[in-house]
């Protein structure tokens, strides 16, 4: 039986895993700013503890709707990773719930986007129960279009007669009902908190507050560590 390789299910831990990077190089950009953005997208790889070895980049006047780059382009880099047991390969842009679909029938490893990337950040670093529910709710909202032959994430709840759901409910109807009553549950966990919040704040008189926004990696938790003299978890 082959192997069911999904994008929303973590890799068991092990040794750092082995990338390629994809990107697409449109008609009007730089090939500079093609690899400042493979700069930035091997900089998070390496903040997941993926090592990228090499880089696919193809111009097109935008990306492929099927498969982001050109079949011959998809085929080339599917037979390096098979020969070189890569282990995922990572896309520039954030790939539509259909390209994901028709790029993993061709590739003999795991498909990662930018977004999923970043949110799989963001989910081993969230600390506080705010910010873990925030990236709960995000990564949610992100599988639920990406449900499609990706259900080994999820519990099952098989229908059946006389049981929750009715006889011969899909599974994959089955998994789009427990992410929407997750995804419900999660934003009314965020209304609570922010209440509980807006008690704390009003507790707080007139004191100002103040909030760090940035990208990811650009030096936030060292800047506030650097003004408030707080000692706020930071790397590199």
């Amino acid at each position: 039986m082959e192997e069911n390789r999904n994008t929303l299910s973590a890799p068991a831990p092990h040794e750092c895993e082995r990338a390629v990077l994809v990107a697409v190089v449109r008609d009007n950009q730089e090939p500079r700013q093609a690899e400042e953005f493979l700069d930035e997208l091997e900089f998070l790889a390496e903040t997941a503890d993926i090592r990228s070895v090499r880089r696919f980049t193809q111009r097109l006047p935008q990306p492929s709707s099927r498969i982001y780059v050109g079949p011959g382009k998809l085929e080339e880099i599917a037979d390096y990773c098979r020969e070189n047991e890569i282990d995922v390969a990572i896309f520039d842009d954030e790939l539509t719930p259909s390209q994901t679909r028709n790029i993993e029938k061709g590739m003999p490893c795991r498909i990662l986007d930018r977004t999923r990337l970043i949110l799989d950040i963001f989910m081993s670093r969230a600390q506080t129960a705010y910010a873990k529910t925030q990236v709960q709710l995000a990564n949610y909202e992100y599988m639920l279009p990406r449900l499609s032959g990706l259900w080994t994430h999820l519990e099952r709840q098989r229908g059946g007669t006389g049981t929750r759901g009715g006889a011969g409910e899909r599974e994959i109807e089955t998994d789009r009902r427990i992410i929407r009553s997750r995804i419900a549950k999660l934003k009314e966990d965020l209304k609570k908190i922010d209440r509980q919040m807006a008690v704390q704040r009003s507790n707080r008189g007139q004191l100002v507050r103040v909030a760090l926004v940035g990208y990811t990696n650009v030096g936030k938790s060292t800047l506030m560590n650097l003004i408030a003299k707080s000692e706020v978890f930071a790397e590199n």
